[in-house]
């Protein structure tokens, strides 16, 4: 029988993006069978399987909530990029960029623009889908991770070569998981101590 711990990674995910109020039972389970020979590879696909799970279960649930909740996020998207995005940017770029951001500090300069909202947008999501937070607020970051992705990419490969001659790279893509981050930290899923001990059985 193993005596060591499943995989750090995988139980933290479970413990803190665990199907409510099932999570409990299932970390025990896991913890159970993987005691027993299972191997990391099975513990991560059944962590896995056990999200999918859980956010499939909110969905049939609370759907209608988690429909308004997301609305309600991109509603605050396209009204902060409407009425707030271009005083942020002159500013910036007057203040912070002196005048123009070059090539190599638009991550930064999408960090700074995009990062209040994305909070903004997620504390919104996470407040009022209360019953299903974790899957609000993960819907929120996946989609925002699809999007910030896309325009970046499409902006370096269109944009930038011919304006600045700037030969693109992917980690120039940084500030998409910072914003991401910056995203699940304003739900509240990256705050406070864990839900609930993963490690001892009841």
């Amino acid at each position: 029988m193993k005596t060591s711990r499943p995989p750090l990674i995988a139980a933290w995910i479970l413990n803190r993006f665990g199907p409510m109020p099932e999570t409990e039972t299932i970390a025990g389970d896991l913890l159970e069978q993987y005691e027993q020979g299972r191997s990391r590879l099975w513990y991560w696909r059944e962590v896995t399987v056990a999200m999918l799970a859980g956010t499939w279960s909110d969905v049939k649930q609370h759907g209608l909530l988690l429909l308004v909740a997301a609305a309600i996020a991109w509603i605050i998207s396209f009204v902060w990029h409407w009425l707030l995005t271009p005083f942020q940017y002159s500013l910036l770029v007057r203040y912070v960029f002196h005048g123009q951001a070059r090539p190599q500090q638009i991550p930064v300069l999408n960090v700074l623009l995009d990062g209040p909202m994305a909070m903004v947008m997620s504390w919104t999501a996470a407040r009022v889908a209360r019953r299903c937070r974790i899957t609000a607020v993960v819907s929120i970051a996946a989609t925002g991770l699809l999007v910030s992705t896309w325009s970046v990419w499409g902006y370096a490969h269109i944009v930038w070569p011919e304006s600045f001659h700037y030969h693109f790279r992917v980690w120039d893509l940084w500030d998409v998981p910072a914003i991401t981050l910056l995203v699940l930290l304003s739900g509240g899923l990256l705050t406070g101590a864990p839900k609930r001990s993963i490690y001892v059985k009841q």
